[in-house]
């Protein structure tokens, strides 16, 4: 269950250019209709874009762009970036970093990868109708801690610029039809797709690669379930080792182990970034106040929710807030781990 939804908006200043099926490119957003000059470069066209996706309280953002030989600057330098081609084609692809250029082709099945702070950049010599994803590397640890129960330190990836996954590819290109048709249910249908689309990037291209038998702790898929799920229905109330250990069915010190071993955590720290989740997922809403989200997330008071938010995530929820409705980097200033 997925309780955190996303707006679709139109890049500002654009039309709106959808990926057309084949054939000829869409012209500048700018000048809709009018052919591009023989030898101009190709603008980076913006098609319909989300911003923010956002899926259980972590931030996925994607837009459907036209890549040209224009060197596209290292935007959101502190997230992950993919780029997947729309196209049955193997396009050429410059990457650029630390004064070097070397050129790749991206076959089918393939994806381009920026990982956060690598300062690698991208170009195309001929335009090229892509697809591109962005994450927050802080904001994904938390989604596969929360939900896949794993470890990703610092949202970590694989600093591999072209990854052969068609898994990835094919939930790219969904999630582009998707946005393109705009249909009945949209919103749910990208939604369920970002959350599979961090799980096959998490599972596939994660550092350190782990074994989900291996980090279990002991406790079974039904267990963490339980756990989970009494977090959820008690989060506005003090919850003790005890309500934990009961809804689990084991001893205090056996969940204890377990989650030591499992999540490299304790209880305490377990219930704590479970709140701290909600609460960033309440904050996207500019209604609620952050008195109620502390209280509604079972923090004593609106000075202890920023205390506790500021030291996971750089940034007290005001300062945070500000910068997730204006679309800035939330995670410039957010810690490494």
């Amino acid at each position: 269950m997925y309780n955190a939804g996303f707006t679709v908006v139109p890049h500002v200043g654009a039309d709106i250019v959808p990926p057309p099926p084949g054939g000829q490119l869409p012209a500048t957003a700018s000048e809709p209709g009018r052919p591009r000059k023989k030898g101009a470069a190709a603008p980076r066209v913006a098609g319909p874009v989300m911003r923010p996706l956002r899926s259980d309280g972590a931030m996925l953002g994607c837009e459907s762009v036209v890549l040209g030989p224009a060197v596209m600057g290292e935007i959101r330098r502190g997230w992950h970036r993919l780029l997947v081609p729309l196209e049955a084609t193997t396009p050429i692809l410059n990457l650029h970093r630390t004064g070097r250029k070397t050129s790749v082709h991206l076959r089918p099945g393939q994806v381009a990868l920026a990982v956060a702070g690598s300062g690698l950049q991208w170009s195309v010599p001929t335009p090229v109708r892509a697809i591109l994803l962005w994450i927050e590397p802080r904001v994904l640890t938390d989604f596969v801690e929360g939900r896949m129960h794993l470890r990703l330190p610092s949202g970590a990836l694989v600093d591999r610029p072209v990854l052969d996954d068609a898994e990835l590819c094919a939930i790219a290109c969904k999630m582009a039809q998707v946005m393109a048709a705009d249909p009945l249910g949209a919103e749910v249908i990208l939604e369920a797709l970002a959350s599979v689309l961090m799980v096959v990037l998490a599972r596939n291209h994660g550092l350190p690669a782990v074994d989900r038998r291996t980090i279990s702790g002991g406790l079974s898929d039904a267990q963490l379930a339980r756990l989970d799920r009494y977090v959820a229905e008690h989060m506005s109330e003090r919850i003790l080792r005890q309500d934990l250990a009961r809804a689990t069915g084991t001893s205090v010190s056996q969940l204890a182990r377990a989650l030591r071993q499992g999540l490299g955590t304790t209880p305490g720290h377990y219930v704590l970034n479970a709140r701290l989740r909600e609460a960033r997922r309440r904050m996207e809403d500019n209604g609620a106040s952050l008195k109620m989200i502390a209280a509604d997330c079972g923090f004593a008071d609106q000075a202890h929710l920023s205390r506790a938010f500021k030291a996971r995530y750089g940034l007290p929820p005001r300062a945070w807030r500000q910068r997730a409705a204006t679309g800035a980097d939330v995670s410039a200033t957010a810690p490494g781990a």
